[in-house]
């Protein structure tokens, strides 16, 4: 029995490094997908947040750009340059 909840526990651990890889892969993929030829200079400050919002938001650019457009405060504060945070944020 406790060969067998060591098997099950490398096992397991087996399977977490192959994910943990296999994510990194992805990232670094879509990294490079948006760092372009045509964006070859671009600066890491440029590609971190698009790689952000892509990758931790749940709509596509269709719905984010329409979301944005409905928010007036949103528009209002992002010409204006302040910072807000959530929903009810003055």
């Amino acid at each position: 029995m406790l060969l067998l909840s060591v098997l099950y526990r490398l096992h397991s651990i087996n399977y977490l490094v192959a994910y943990l890889i296999y994510s990194l892969r992805w990232r670094f993929s879509l990294m490079n997908s948006k760092w372009r030829a045509k964006r070859n200079r671009a600066s890491v400050a440029l590609i971190k947040p698009e790689l952000q919002i892509f990758l931790n938001f749940g709509m596509t650019c269709s719905e984010f750009y329409s979301y944005v457009l409905s928010d007036r405060k949103l528009l209002t504060a992002a010409a204006s340059g302040r910072n807000i945070t959530g929903e009810g944020a003055a």
